[in-house]
């Protein structure tokens, strides 16, 4: 089972869906979430009650929060709030909905609630890839980095040729960051670019991998490319809209952004 057969039968009903997911899958990047986001919102002023363009809406504003992108944080997570209650309200809850309000709840800081919902869609469908993927990167919020691989290599396994691939290797990676694991996290993230060269966070992420492994040059270039991507990004931005109050970790993270720092990504 693909992600492409999950998604066409639980959220592309509908032509507009179908046709901002495809503009999504073909970018896969915050600025792809962005051009996906803009025919959800055209769809939408025709009509307003379709729930799988309420989804993508939902699924395309927290895209962009959760990656530290937002130019507009606290609106778009309003508008991903009131996208998800009017989905809420108009159909019975499906694994695509709790696999949403995990995204939603991991951007107002909610990890643990965020859990208690990927484990609701995991029993309404545990074949659902990208739940399994948002599981490893729930326990990355949760301090529990190092259950995350389990989870990511069952959504590969579900979905191995999967057009959303190369952000679970960025989630391998991530976690592996986390961790201090800083080899496999340079292999994961490399794979994760060059599956999704046009992805923004995982070039940052590199960054600081490579650098703490004082690979300077090698840092300075992945951080060159993240910012020309996405000129948007600080340190700083990370720092205020960090996604947990776990102690684990917020200890993990700092040697990430120590890492970016000598990257050259700035405050």
């Amino acid at each position: 089972m693909t992600h492409r057969v999950n998604l066409s039968r639980q959220t592309c009903r509908n032509p507009s869906a179908l046709r901002g997911w495809t503009v999504f899958f073909q970018r896969v990047s915050v600025a792809g979430a962005r051009e996906a986001r803009s025919i959800f919102e055209e769809a939408l002023r025709i009509d307003n009650t379709n729930v799988d363009v309420l989804m993508g809406l939902v699924d395309t504003h927290l895209w962009e929060v959760n990656a530290y992108m937002s130019q507009a944080r606290a609106e778009q997570v309003r508008l991903a709030e009131v996208a998800m209650s009017k989905a809420s309200e108009l159909t019975p809850i499906t694994s695509r909905m709790h696999f949403c309000r995990a995204a939603l709840l991991i951007a107002l800081r909610a990890p643990e609630r965020a859990l208690r919902e990927i484990e609701l869609a995991m029993s309404l469908d545990p074949d659902l890839p990208y739940v399994h993927m948002r599981a490893g990167w729930v326990k990355i919020f949760l301090g529990r980095a190092e259950e995350a691989e389990g989870h990511v290599t069952t959504a590969m396994r579900l979905s191995p040729r999967d057009p959303m691939l190369g952000t679970w290797y960025a989630g391998l990676g991530l976690a592996d960051l986390q961790l201090g694991r800083l080899d496999k996290a340079v292999d994961r993230l490399r794979k994760a670019i060059e599956i999704a060269p046009n992805n923004e966070l995982p070039y940052f992420h590199l960054a600081a991998a490579l650098a703490l492994q004082d690979r300077k040059s090698e840092a300075a270039q992945a951080c060159e490319i993240g910012r020309r991507l996405a000129p948007i990004f600080r340190i700083g931005k990370c720092r205020v809209e960090v996604q947990s109050d776990n102690p684990v970790f917020l200890l993990q993270r700092n040697r990430i952004y120590e890492g970016m720092e000598r990257a050259g990504v700035p405050e």
